[in-house]
């Protein structure tokens, strides 16, 4: 904001060398505030003033060449004439009432908005705009009226196709398919064309044909969880073949003895021996009958600790459920062609030998998955790469074609 105009120089007899504090006068003038009353006889040059306010930011004001001039605002920033004053000025004199009110042309009305100079530019843009909206309100109006002619001519044009469709599949005249199914099921055509009449005989026989019987919705198949919540074996598959990868690479510590390592079906009837002799406090060998040596078994429980067990315990779980993921892919089976429509039987027959064909693989698969896990439990104290590749997906979306067709 201006706080005060420092000097002013040639601008009018009034202002010809004008300075705020005036020493030799000994008048000090008060800074400008907010609002601010400016009066004076005719002559003294308050309009002079105004328009120099005016002319600050107008590029097209008029000014005389000699002028000069200094502000000051509220940070005692000072600018001159050839310096650009940030902060819009807007002037409300003779002027902007003459370049704007246009009282004379009897315009008066049109200021009703903010003051300002861009007023004028603002409220021909508006009465420009006026008229076009008032052109599109009209056009709209006309395109209304079409709109309602040609959904007037369309439902006509349904009601016709209707007849000719319900004559060409039931040859009756009674009609139970009208207008509404007609543009209903034009909604699902997915390409739009004329039929010659060979075309148009050979849909009809297929429409005519007699109604099958609903086969059931086709489920993936699911297996019961110990929590007794059902997974369905895409889902749980893809968690065991992390969990699987996760085991083997796991390794525990323990006293290896070489012979039960080397041998694993040794080592796996060593440790059920080892569990029933526990159980049994048995202190001679349930085999021979021999008594058992006194060192022999802290040896084989170093060899077979807990987290041994554990892991062992682990892959014994995903096993088990491996096992069943792969008993429900074996049992599923696919509905025959022969529940299907004449039309479709070929390309599903074909379909559901793709799936078939990705069931067995993946069932075998995790077959050769299984034997890997258990020969992983002979090996708890390496890490074990697996080398066979599970996929579900070829399985999976060969599944989602099939149930397609249902």
């Amino acid at each position: 904001m201006i706080k005060k105009v420092n000097k002013i120089k040639n601008l009018g007899l009034v202002f010809s060398n004008y300075a705020w504090n005036d020493r030799l006068s000994g008048y000090q003038l008060s800074n400008f505030k907010r609002y601010n009353l400016i009066y004076g006889w005719t002559g003294t040059g308050k309009t002079t003033l105004s328009k120099l306010f005016g002319s600050i930011q107008d590029e097209i004001a008029v000014r005389p060449s000699n002028l000069s001039f200094e502000l000051e605002d509220n940070q005692n920033i000072k600018y001159t004439q050839a310096d650009d004053y940030p902060t819009n000025i807007r002037v409300f004199n003779e002027k902007y009432v003459e370049d704007n009110l246009q009282i004379r042309e009897g315009k008066a009305k049109a200021i009703t908005v903010v003051l300002g100079d861009a007023n004028k530019e603002t409220v021909e843009q508006i009465e420009t705009d006026t008229k076009e909206l008032a052109r599109k309100e009209n056009d709209l109006k006309e395109k209304s009226i079409t709109l309602r002619r040609l959904k007037k001519t369309r439902g006509k044009s349904f009601t016709e196709i209707a007849k000719t469709i319900y004559v060409a599949i039931v040859g009756g005249a009674v009609r139970n398919y009208r207008k509404d199914n007609a543009e209903k099921d034009f909604l699902y055509l997915q390409q739009k064309e004329l039929l010659p009449d060979q075309e148009l005989d050979k849909y009809a026989v297929v429409v005519k044909q007699t109604a099958m019987p609903e086969i059931d919705e086709l489920d993936m198949p699911s297996v019961t969880l110990e929590s007794g919540k059902n997974k369905q074996i895409d889902t749980l598959l893809n968690d065991l073949l992390k969990q699987s990868r996760e085991l083997m690479s796991k390794t525990v510590e323990s006293q290896v003895i070489e012979r039960l390592r080397d041998n694993p079906d040794i080592a796996s009837w060593v440790e059920q021996g080892l569990d029933i002799h526990s159980v049994h406090d048995s202190h001679s060998c349930e085999f021979c009958g021999q008594p058992l040596p006194m060192h022999r078994i802290p040896e084989l429980l170093e060899h077979f600790n807990k987290a041994d067990k554990t892991l062992k315990s682990e892959l014994d779980g995903v096993i088990s459920q491996l096992t069943d993921v792969r008993t429900a892919l074996s049992d599923m089976a696919f509905p025959d062609k022969a529940r299907f429509y004449n039309e479709l039987q070929n390309d599903y027959e074909q379909e559901r030998n793709s799936a078939d064909t990705n069931r067995k693989k993946l069932v075998n698969s995790i077959s050769l998955f299984i034997e890997e896990l258990k020969q992983k439990k002979s090996k708890t104290t390496e890490q074990v790469i697996l080398k066979t590749a599970i996929s579900p997906k070829a399985f999976v979306d060969s599944y989602n074609i099939i149930r397609s067709y249902i």
